[in-house]
């Protein structure tokens, strides 16, 4: 869980205080793909570990089905009839990602 959030939120838009105690903040860019970081409550290694679940659970998503299958991933466990409830988490995860993607890019 992030521990303390740097931006701030100042007449609506995101803003990065510059100095502490005074009105002087950063606006654009750079505090917006912050506070989209901050948003998601994750510390970097969680949205490491959410990108690795994500690729496994693509993975196995394109096997085909034709016969039983089970796969573990962290605390899921997947089998041919689980399929759906990968998928949604899938969509989750993609939300996630996308947040990442912004930041990271």
């Amino acid at each position: 869980m992030l521990k303390k959030r740097i931006t701030v939120k100042n007449m609506g838009d995101n803003a990065i205080p510059i100095k502490e105690y005074t009105a002087q903040f950063c606006y654009g860019e750079p505090a917006d793909r912050l506070a989209a970081y901050e948003d998601t409550g994750l510390e970097p290694d969680e949205i490491s570990s959410l990108m690795e679940e994500n690729i496994k659970l693509k993975a196995i998503i394109a096997t085909p089905t034709t016969s039983y299958m089970s796969s573990s991933i962290g605390n899921l466990t997947i089998d041919s009839t689980g399929l759906r409830k990968a998928i949604d988490e899938i969509d989750r995860l993609k939300g996630i990602i996308y947040q990442i993607k912004k930041l990271t890019s």
